[in-house]
């Protein structure tokens, strides 16, 4: 299975001109898009802990100012 790696549509065209350039060998394109998908992934997981974080932090406030019977 492939992996299907996502692109904004600018980054799109400008690695097409980077293909065509013929500039810059395909290794190195290679490298960018690995570098790139892990910068998006690191991006997504910081998210996630600043997420769950907020929110663990809203319940705590909640919990300390409205007492359940």
């Amino acid at each position: 299975m492939k992996k299907v790696i996502f692109i904004p549509k600018k980054k799109l065209k400008r690695k097409r001109e980077l293909l065509n350039e013929k500039r810059f060998s395909q290794h190195y394109l290679q490298y960018y898009i690995k570098v790139q998908d892990f910068l998006q992934g690191l991006l997504f997981f910081f998210k996630y802990i600043f997420l769950s974080f907020w929110i663990h932090l809203k319940i705590s406030l909640f919990s300390a100012f409205y007492k359940f019977p």
